[in-house]
């Protein structure tokens, strides 16, 4: 899985759809990253967040969902 994200600087003039599309992706990313390494480490651990931090990458995921361009 490639787990890079591509963090580049906006473009002047950027459109604000163009903005939330790449957000959007961003997220999905993060997401992805949380669901598929993040949590089962930290579950494995018996770390004490796991809960809380598998909470937040649902809410992630459903705020990208509501926004309309989750992938």
């Amino acid at each position: 899985m490639n787990t890079s994200l591509a963090l580049t600087r906006p473009e002047v003039g950027t459109s604000r759809e163009q903005l939330f599309r790449d957000l959007i992706g961003l997220s999905v990313q993060l997401e992805s990253i949380l669901f598929h390494e993040v949590v089962p480490m930290m579950r494995s651990a018996g770390h004490p967040l796991t809960g809380r931090v598998s909470s937040l990458r649902s809410e992630i995921k459903l705020r990208a969902l509501l926004i309309g361009g989750a992938q």
